[in-house]
Order: C-alpha cells, then structure tokens, then sequence
C-alpha cells in the first residue's frame, strides 16, 4: 500500500449525494480530508429519477472536489439508502451424515442459499449476505462450528438485494463521469 491512500465515498440520500474523500495511511488509519454535500435534482429519495440531469450535477461536483485535492478519482464507494431495499432470510441445510464440518459444507449451503434467491427475486441483485446463526444438529452456535462431527448443518443469512435496474442506474451515474463503483454498500 502506498504511504497515503486516498478513497472517494458518496452517500446518496434524498436528493442529494454527500461526498466524502478518506486518507488512509500504512496503519489502515483513516482521516476525513474533504466533504461535499450536493443538492441533485435527478435524484429523489434515493432514487436516480433523471440519469442525465444527475450525471451532470456529479461533474460539476468531481470537478469541484478533483481540483480542490488535485487528484483523479478512478473508483468510488457508493452508500445507498433506497425504499426498495429488500432484505429476506433464508435457512439452509446439509446433510452430513456424522462427517466433520468443513469450510466447503458452508460454501454450499451458501450457494444453495444464493442460487434460492436469484431463482426467486431474478429481478434484483444481491448486495450484502448476512450470516445471522449457525445450527449444528439443531441446535443454535454462536461460531462456526468448523471441525465438529454432526449430522445436519444449517446456516441463517439475510440477503440484501436491490432492483437490478435501481443498480444499474448507479452504476451509470458515476460510469458516466469515469468512476468505476467498486463497492455499493447499504
């Protein structure tokens, strides 16, 4: 890692995007050096109603903030906070059969998991996976329960998704002003 590393966050809320720009040293310690706050008439309650209007509305702002730090952003964070967030939790299981509880056990149940939602929401896109509990032989474990013998596995997630159009939309906004979203966080 470089000596100061600097992130680019943007928060979008209402009709307004809030900007913030971190210096993260070697210690992975992090400092504010820049925020911005901007009104965005293509943007209500969250959600990108004008994709053109926004766009420009956030060059002016990159523009602002670039100058300010003489730097060029390539990547940003994106925070969202939309009405259509969904969030759904599932409990898998697998068999084991007396075997012991390995890492790949929990990869399945997770893909099981995953591949359930995407079946049943195919119109949204998994942001976040939440592991909420773990049962092994049904009874609840507060940590993985890596290396035990038992019969039956079960893992409870929460999955939260959002619109795969809202996404895209997001995407675009800031793809359109040469900013690649590296995380969309919610």
């Amino acid at each position: 890692m470089e000596n100061n590393q600097e992130k680019l966050l943007a928060e979008i809320s209402n009709d307004e995007i809030k900007y913030v720009v971190l210096t993260i040293d070697q210690n992975l310690n992090y400092r504010i050096t820049e925020k911005w706050i901007s009104k965005n008439s293509g943007i209500k309650e969250g959600s990108i109603i004008n994709l053109e209007s926004a766009t420009k509305i956030v060059y002016q702002d990159l523009k602002k903030i670039e100058k300010k730090l003489n730097k060029i952003f390539r990547n940003i964070t994106v925070i969202i906070n939309q009405k259509e967030i969904f969030c759904t939790n599932v409990t898998c299981y697998k068999k084991l059969n007396g075997a012991k509880v390995e890492k790949r056990d929990l990869d399945y149940i997770l893909n099981e998991g995953k591949i359930s939602i995407s079946k049943n929401e195919e119109k949204n896109s998994i942001l976040h996976i939440l592991n909420s509990n773990f049962y092994l032989d049904k009874k609840r474990r507060d940590k993985i329960p890596l290396n035990i013998f038992g019969d039956h596995l079960g893992l409870q997630m929460t999955f939260v998704s959002l619109p795969k159009n809202n996404v895209k939309n997001i995407k675009s906004l800031f793809e359109n002003n040469d900013l690649k979203v590296d995380r969309l966080l919610c």
